[in-house]
């Protein structure tokens, strides 16, 4: 199937970041997780978080790192029809799909995608499809250069200014949409992961000043966003 193809196109050639677990040692034999690693950059496509449930917990024990959860794939929704739209334009070129097919592709495919068992919807009692997409933590960073100046200098006085640098983190929430990790179309993505050692790209996460939304809130958001979700079934 073509949309198929469009997925095996994005995965293929997607962007992938492994959120990590931060191992921080917070009093003896107790460990956590640096919830900051698993907010989604504006900028980024997919987000794998391996232990998405124990990632919700602020603190848990040490020891026993093997999960029988199935991982969490997420994206923010605006990126995900970015790379869905861009895919299928690229395989109707490739492929010289006529104009009304390319053009029914792009046609509710959140839908289609849904029905395939591809993407999780919010879940619903009378079984129908819901939501697919739910709020989550997504943020961009800037770097602001502040001068710092004693605190006994006054006018006229020769003094040295210390070059002070700040991230601002904004901070919000915005739709995102889970991808079911268990659908076979996710293999070429893991065959990736497997190629590929993530790297650390999130130093002194503590020090990001926080604009928005607070921490905990983004907390309660990544909780809620695990709660309630399910494959379509007929």
């Amino acid at each position: 199937m073509l949309l198929l193809k469009a997925m095996e196109r994005i995965f293929s050639e997607c962007d992938i970041r492994v959120a990590p677990y931060q191992r921080e040692l917070l009093s003896f034999n107790e460990w956590k997780y640096q919830q900051e690693y698993f907010w989604i950059h504006k900028d980024e496509d997919f987000v794998w978080i391996t232990d998405f449930k124990r990632s919700v917990l602020k603190k848990c024990p040490n020891g026993n790192e093997q999960h029988d959860e199935k991982p969490c794939l997420i994206i923010r929704l605006e990126r995900f029809e970015e790379l869905f739209r861009k895919a299928v334009q690229d395989l109707a070129d490739e492929m010289q799909i006529a104009s009304e097919i390319f053009d029914g592709l792009l046609v509710n495919p959140l839908i289609k995608l849904r029905e395939l068992q591809i993407i999780y919807k919010q879940h619903r009692a009378d079984s129908r499809l819901g939501r697919p997409a739910v709020n989550y933590p997504t943020y961009r960073l800037t770097e602001v250069n502040d001068f710092q100046y004693p605190d006994d200098c006054y006018c006229g006085q020769d003094y040295e200014s210390t070059l002070h640098k700040e991230v601002i983190c904004d901070l919000e929430c915005e739709p995102v949409i889970q991808i079911n990790t268990g659908h076979p179309c996710i293999g070429i993505l893991k065959s990736r992961m497997e190629d590929n050692e993530p790297e650390d790209t999130y130093e002194n996460v503590r020090n990001w000043q926080i604009r928005g939304i607070t921490r905990e809130e983004a907390y309660h958001t990544r909780k809620t966003f695990m709660n309630s979700k399910s494959l379509y079934r007929e």
